[in-house]
């Protein structure tokens, strides 16, 4: 069995992936599946575990088995004619929407990318469905979209969701999580097990220590919109101190705009996190405001060996999360890895978060894998340019390009990031390398904050061996062919059992002498004369 086949078995995963546009004009004014094949025509990749159906034709996904999700949509957009909002949607069957934001498509800056994720309880037989529309005229979905679902079971989550837009016309540094500041979004949805999450404060605590990957969507508007525009730094901290900061534009002409924080950081017992925006170069009264989708998921990732009593196998284990700290990036138009320390003016140092059997070599930007398993990859880059232009982002295994992406760097709203991400099959010794490439003239930064995080869902299971019954039941009826019984014979781990068939006796003894038995290979022994 190849290894594909024992992932898909032994799992609970789905990813898709967009690899070529959607003809222009194919997403209308009312919501329609992103993924499916009735709604538009662009050309999808899929990559999906037994017990998860991808209906490729209605762009649905159906779940055998009931468990908790993380769902990551990384959307890009194109608007043709004018400029339009794009809405996004997810529910579950005929039920109201659990998750739902907007991206501002202007047409001079497109095609844009959004990225919207939460944490969702589903059960056995749901049916999920991720929806866009535009508000007007008509939308194009590009390649490089993708939606991630992937089990959260090490029982240690939180996801809190801002479901109205806020009113804040302040300029000092606030926590868009914080319920009790005035101007915040009136409600929020919150999904949490094993973690705490102060709403008061805003902050999501470790109930245990661990590792665990912090996914921060941002969604702002600037409260002026006459035409007003502020830059916007963005903290992710640990105990009220900052360990990922990143600077970006909010321009009236294209809010709501959207970023993504992704990383893994080690926690201790009662390590607190928190987000903060400051837009403390503005004008008073012309702060930036938290829009619905704004959302803050942190998980443990799973560790360790993991047995259900039908497989066992191990989770995680190798993983990194890396940060730019230097802003002299040199991008023009030849295609570059900005985690190579050669694409930089001056000596570069590079902000290794976590990492743990995933090797990260500046010298040539490349992260090479110790084990073999089904990697996720989220590349987030805050990218800058001296004149608007094109770029094509890509994520390549040993220098094949997996996943491609084009998206329009403006110097209006930059900087500005631009998410893609992968769901990968690597091999022990395969490395994972990220390139950009402005297609015109330019000269494109690489800002510090941008991040990459890799880690293994889960590496290789295989079947647990059957426990025999006990060959006679409380009835005193004969359990000889009990499907316990014939699995611990048959299901084992060694070439063959001692028995050729379901009752143990000297008939059916392999290799005893003096009778016809079966032997390796399905061939026989014949009577001694």
């Amino acid at each position: 069995m190849n290894n594909s086949l024992k992932y898909k078995r032994r799992s609970s995963f789905a990813h898709v992936l967009c690899t070529a546009n959607s003809t222009n004009g194919q997403v209308g004014t009312s919501l329609e599946e992103m993924f499916g094949s009735d709604a538009n025509d662009a050309t999808f990749s899929s990559n999906v575990s037994d017990d998860v159906t991808y209906d490729a034709a209605a762009g649905t996904f159906t779940f055998a088995r009931a468990g908790i999700y993380h769902i990551v949509l990384v959307a890009h957009t194109q608007q043709e004619t004018a400029h339009r909002l794009h809405s996004f949607a997810m529910n579950l069957n005929s039920d109201a929407v659990f998750y739902a934001s907007e991206k501002q498509v202007n047409t001079g800056y497109d095609p844009v990318e959004s990225t919207h994720q939460t944490i969702v309880s589903i059960a056995a037989d749901d049916v999920l469905h991720i929806k866009i529309k535009t508000a007007g005229n008509v939308a194009t979905i590009g390649k490089g979209t993708s939606v991630t679902v992937t089990e959260i079971t090490s029982g240690h989550y939180a996801s809190q969701q801002a479901t109205a837009t806020g009113t804040n016309t302040n300029i000092d540094e606030f926590n868009p999580f914080d319920t009790n500041y005035t101007n915040n979004p009136s409600s929020y949805t919150t999904v949490t097990a094993g973690m705490t999450v102060t709403g008061t404060a805003g902050s999501f605590t470790a109930n245990v220590a661990g590792r665990y990957l912090i996914m921060v969507s941002n969604v702002f508007v600037m409260a002026d919109q006459s035409g007003g525009t502020s830059q916007i730094t963005m903290k992710l901290k640990k105990g009220g101190t900052a360990f990922a900061t990143r600077v970006v534009t909010a321009i009236a002409a294209d809010d709501p705009a959207e970023n993504t924080f992704c990383t893994i950081e080690n926690l201790a017992e009662a390590d607190v996190l928190t987000m903060t925006w400051d837009t403390s170069d503005a004008t008073a009264g012309d702060g930036v405001q938290a829009v619905k989708g704004t959302t803050f998921t942190v998980y443990k990732l799973e560790e360790g060996h993991h047995k259900n009593g039908i497989t066992s196998g191990f989770f995680g284990t190798p993983h990194i999360s890396v940060q730019n700290t230097e802003t002299d990036f040199t991008g023009t138009s030849a295609e570059i890895n900005p985690f190579d320390s050669d694409s930089y003016d001056s000596a570069n140092s590079f902000d290794t978060r976590v990492a743990n059997g995933i090797t990260f070599t500046p010298a040539d930007g490349k992260f090479t894998v110790s084990e073999p398993g089904l990697y996720a990859v989220y590349f987030s880059p805050v990218l800058e340019i001296n004149s608007g232009n094109s770029v094509d982002i890509e994520i390549k295994v040993n220098g094949t390009i997996q996943v491609s992406s084009v998206g329009k760097v403006a110097n209006g709203p930059d900087p500005l990031d631009k998410t893609v991400a992968a769901f990968l099959e690597l091999n022990k010794g395969d490395y994972v390398t990220v390139t950009i490439e402005a297609l015109a003239s330019g000269v494109l930064e690489f800002n510090t904050g941008s991040q990459i995080t890799i880690f293994r869902y889960f590496g290789l299971f295989n079947k647990v061996r059957g426990r025999p019954a006990g060959l006679i039941k409380a009835s005193n009826v004969f359990n000889t062919y009990s499907i316990e019984n014939l699995t611990a014979q048959y299901d084992g781990n060694n070439d063959q059992v001692p028995f050729s068939k379901g009752a143990r006796g000297p008939v059916n003894l392999r290799g005893s002498p003096g009778i016809s038995r079966a032997v390796k290979g399905g061939g026989t022994v014949k009577r001694k004369k």
